[in-house]
């Protein structure tokens, strides 16, 4: 039982610091950011095809 409470301690100290890390994220910034970045970007598109074959092996093709 005292091996039980030291791994719900550490999984409960292990949520605790994700939730923190979550809740202190930026996200106004980020969003800055990323509406700049697609503001530049004029074609964002997934490319399927490519010029040379070496980098088909990089494209999953469902």
């Amino acid at each position: 039982m005292k091996t039980l409470r030291y791994v719900a301690l550490f999984f409960g100290l292990l949520y605790s610091v994700i939730i923190l890390h979550a809740l202190s994220f930026e996200f106004q910034t980020k969003e800055k950011e990323i509406q700049s970045l697609a503001a530049r970007m004029k074609h964002a598109e997934l490319s399927l095809s490519f010029k040379e074959s070496a980098y088909k092996g990089f494209v999953y093709v469902p």
